[in-house]
């Protein structure tokens, strides 16, 4: 990932206008959270960040994703009642 690239939850704050990354959690059911993760460019972001993105914003301590996409399904599901 090139050095100007933001991080993923960088990325997601900015695309849901979010005004700081610690208020993220509390959009994460919106309709804009939703769709900032579909934006998302899945193969921009290594599955490092993308597992963080779902311990930080999902509160899942030891997910384990074989792929960034498979990260990025959970946090689409999110948007549903299971996530915090």
């Amino acid at each position: 990932m090139a050095a100007d690239t933001p991080s993923l939850l960088d990325w997601l704050t900015e695309k849901t206008n979010c005004p700081y990354l610690s208020n993220l959690p509390e959009i994460v059911g919106s309709e804009a959270f939703r769709s900032a993760v579909k934006e998302a460019p899945t193969e921009r972001y290594p599955l490092a960040e993308w597992t963080e993105a779902v311990q930080y914003l999902c509160g899942e301590k030891n997910p384990c994703f074989t792929d960034p996409a498979g990260a990025k399904r959970r946090l689409i599901e999110a948007t549903g009642p299971r996530c915090v």
